[in-house]
């Protein structure tokens, strides 16, 4: 079975056609969330021939739901949402334009989009701390 059988499958009533739950842990009115199964079955299709390991949910994010996977020992992080590629493509030109002095921005690897209109994009896993996360002394 493909991704997109994946996506199409679940039929439940808070289970949008993609097998996209709305309901997320996140106080963000637009964030999704995507099974894991069906992650899994979307990044086969993108590294055909190699293992994917270690998928884990990512919590956070206010419209992109995440995973964190490792493929051939290196570790990369996809990013899911319904709105559009356009934060995706800042990354992209985020890390073109800062990382090379430094600021420990992902390299995106991949931006793409599944056929019903949600938009993906794998990036490269940098360790650190997500900025919300940090107390009021951590951010002076």
């Amino acid at each position: 079975m493909g991704w997109y059988s994946l996506f199409m499958k679940n039929n439940e009533s808070e289970v949008n056609a993609l097998g996209i739950n709305k309901v997320e842990e996140s106080t963000s009115t637009h964030k999704t969330r995507i099974e894991k199964v069906t992650v899994l079955a979307l990044l086969e299709s993108q590294y055909k021939g190699n293992n994917i390991s270690d998928l884990e949910f990512i919590a956070g994010g206010e419209g992109s739901q995440a995973y964190s996977f490792e493929v051939i020992q290196e570790q990369f992080v996809i990013r899911i949402n319904k709105n559009s590629p356009k934060g995706f493509e800042k990354d992209q030109y985020a890390f073109s334009e800062f990382a090379p002095f430094g600021i420990p921005i992902p390299e995106v690897i991949k931006v793409g989009q599944v056929d019903n209109g949600y938009h993906f994009a794998i990036t490269k896993k940098v360790e650190g701390q997500i900025v919300n996360d940090l107390s009021k002394a951590q951010h002076e």
